[in-house]
C-alpha cells in the first residue's frame, strides 16, 4: 500500500506541475540531459531503445515498504517487452522477468518457477510519459547548482531540483538531487524528498552497461520441465513476489499495483 501512495503522489505532483504549464517559462537546465537520458531509456514507446544493464542500490530509505533499505538488485531491461530484476533477498536468490505479458519468478527457498500472464491491456515497463514530464519539471521546478563533490572516485556535479514557488502550492514541497559523474552523461546517484509524506530514499545506480541489441541477455528463463513450473493468476503471482522486489516492480511498471 505504501508503494501505492508513493506512485500516486509523485504522479499527482507532477499533473499539478502540467496544469500550470502555461504559466511557467525558461529555458532548459543544466541537470535535464543526464535526466532524460534515463528517461529515454524507460519509454516504451522510443524507435530505437538499447539494452540497459546495471546495479540499482536503494539506500537511507525512509517512508517506504520495510526491507528495502540498502537493496541491491541487478537490473536489465530492453523496452517496451523486456525487463528482469535479481536480488539476493533474506530467503535467497530472487529473479523475476517479464517478457511481453509472460511474467516469471525464481525464488530460491521453493526451488521453482512461477509464471503468470498479464491482460491484453496491460501497459508496457517503463514511464511513457517521459519527455512530457521532464518538460513540466524543467519549467516548472528551480535548481540550486551545489558544489561539485568526487563521489565514488568520480567528480560529480550536484543539483538539486525543487518546484517553483509558482507550483510550490500544486505540487508539494519535494526535492529531488542529483549527483552527476562529469565523465559520464548518466546521474551516479538520485536522491528523491518528500518532508510532507515523510519520504527520502537514494537510488545508486553503478555498472551501467549499454547495448544496442537485446542478445546479450537471457529473458526467458529455461525450467527442466514443465512441472517445476507453478502457474497462478496475476494477482497470486504479484503477492508471492517479496515486498523490496515488489516495490521496485510496481515503481518501474514491471508488474501491476496490487488490488488494481
Amino acid at each position: 500500500m505504501k508503494s501505492f501512495r508513493i506512485r500516486r503522489g509523485w504522479l499527482m505532483a507532477l499533473t499539478a506541475l502540467a496544469l500550470s504549464w502555461n504559466r511557467l517559462a525558461g529555458a532548459d537546465p543544466a541537470w535535464l540531459p543526464p535526466v532524460r537520458t534515463l528517461t529515454a531509456w524507460l519509454d516504451p514507446k522510443a524507435a530505437k531503445s538499447p539494452t540497459v544493464q546495471l546495479d540499482l542500490e536503494l539506500a537511507g530509505v525512509r517512508g517506504v515498504v520495510p526491507g528495502v533499505t540498502n537493496l541491491v538488485a541487478a537490473v536489465a531491461f530492453h523496452l517496451p517487452d523486456r525487463f528482469q530484476l535479481e536480488s539476493v533477498h533474506a530467503q535467497g536468490r530472487v529473479q523475476l522477468l517479464r517478457h511481453g505479458r509472460s511474467l516469471w519468478l525464481w525464488q530460491a527457498g521453493r526451488q521453482r518457477w512461477c509464471r503468470s500472464v498479464l491482460p491484453s491491456d496491460t501497459a508496457a515497463p517503463g514511464f511513457p510519459a517521459g519527455e512530457a514530464v521532464l518538460g513540466v519539471l524543467a519549467h516548472g521546478c528551480d535548481a540550486d547548482v551545489l558544489p561539485s563533490r568526487v563521489v565514488e572516485g568520480h567528480p560529480c556535479s550536484v543539483f538539486r531540483v525543487r518546484p517553483t514557488a509558482a507550483a510550490l502550492g500544486l505540487a508539494g514541497d519535494f526535492h529531488l538531487t542529483l549527483w552527476v559523474p562529469q565523465s559520464s552523461s548518466t546521474p551516479l546517484a538520485l536522491r528523491w524528498q518528500d518532508p510532507s509524506a515523510g519520504i527520502d530514499f537514494t537510488a545508486w545506480l553503478r555498472r551501467v552497461r549499454i547495448a544496442p541489441a537485446p542478445s546479450s541477455v537471457r529473458w526467458i528463463p529455461q525450467p527442466a520441465d514443465s512441472r517445476s513450473v507453478e502457474v497462478l493468476k496475476p494477482d497470486a503471482f504479484v503477492a508471492r513476489i517479496p515486498e523490496p522486489i515488489r516495490f521496485i516492480a510496481v515503481e518501474l511498471g514491471v508488474v501491476p499495483m496490487p488490488g488494481l
